[in-house]
């Protein structure tokens, strides 16, 4: 499975911690949509990544991750996505989105904050020092771009 990360999951720690292996990682861009912060995470001790449709010269980098069922689970216990009569409830939901890579346009899946009643908040809520950290570490890693990287440590908490 094919599964596109732009916040915390960059970090190869992270996936690591959370029982996620997977058996390839190459960087990708999405065209037309741009990273937010809009919910508060009290486990974070601040605002956490969403992505949402924008205009058509925004863009989001991230990284492709090729995992398996179990990693697929992994993920979606720590992005709370649980399913309550055949609908997606918690903090995200995933979401299938097309994304350039040197592969060519591919189709993968990511996570976006579910507008369920409990999350329909869509404030801005400035990330906290350490998820910051654990994304700009998670995008140096992979080699993403100068630009975002340095976008990134302009948001400051």
């Amino acid at each position: 499975m094919k599964y596109f990360a732009y916040g915390s999951n960059l970090s190869t720690e992270q996936m690591r911690d959370r029982g996620v292996t997977y058996s390839e990682s190459r960087c990708a861009v999405l065209k037309g949509w741009r990273l937010i912060f809009p919910i508060h995470s009290h486990r974070w001790n601040g605002g956490v990544a969403d992505i949402k449709v924008a205009g058509r010269d925004d863009l989001v980098e991230g990284v492709i991750y090729e995992i398996d069922e179990e990693g697929l689970r992994q993920l979606d216990h720590y992005e709370d996505r649980r399913i309550r009569d055949d609908i997606e409830v918690g903090m995200y939901r995933r979401q299938y989105i097309w994304v350039g890579s040197e592969e060519g346009i591919e189709k993968v899946f990511t996570y976006v904050v579910n507008r369920s009643d409990e999350y329909k908040e869509v404030n801005h809520h400035p990330p906290s020092s350490g998820y910051l950290d654990t994304i700009i570490r998670g995008a140096e890693s992979h080699g993403l771009s100068s630009d975002h990287i340095l976008w990134l440590k302009s948001i400051g908490p």
